[in-house]
């Protein structure tokens, strides 16, 4: 409520600036070297805001561009987690049904996602010993 007031009051400051200027239009000259402008203040306002906003996106864009490499990573990473704590839970589910093969596929899978990671060790050496894979069971 009190942001809604605030913005409706930094409107009506804005009209009331425009207002202001249009009543009182006057007339601005910028001299440089040999070159010189002339034109009202409401135009020099205008381009200066303009220019103001052509600023800011182009730093946004900027600053867009530089942090999006980590942001694209990180999503990368996080569905690479994801996939890997899934295949952990079906594996984990094969496990207490006591089907070898699947018990096998999903360690397998979760390795690929999140390699050295305990519980993907504890996975496959269950499943090794599902499989009366003994070698295995005693590597993990």
């Amino acid at each position: 409520m009190i942001r809604s007031i605030y913005l409706f009051v930094l409107f009506a400051l804005f009209a009331a600036g425009g207002v202001w200027l249009a009543d009182h239009p006057g007339n601005v000259a910028i001299r440089w070297d040999n070159y010189v402008v002339e034109t009202n203040v409401i135009v020099l306002v205008s381009i200066a805001l303009i220019s103001a906003l052509l600023l800011t996106l182009l730093y946004r864009i900027y600053v867009w561009l530089r942090t999006g490499p980590g942001r694209l990573g990180g999503a990368f990473a996080a569905r690479r987690r994801s996939k890997g704590l899934e295949a952990l839970s079906s594996g984990m589910v094969a496990i207490a049904a006591g089907d070898a093969n699947e018990a096998r596929r999903a360690a397998v899978e979760a390795e690929k996602h999140l390699s050295g990671e305990p519980m993907t060790l504890l996975l496959a050496a269950q499943a090794a010993e599902l499989n009366k894979d003994d070698r295995a069971a005693g590597i993990y």
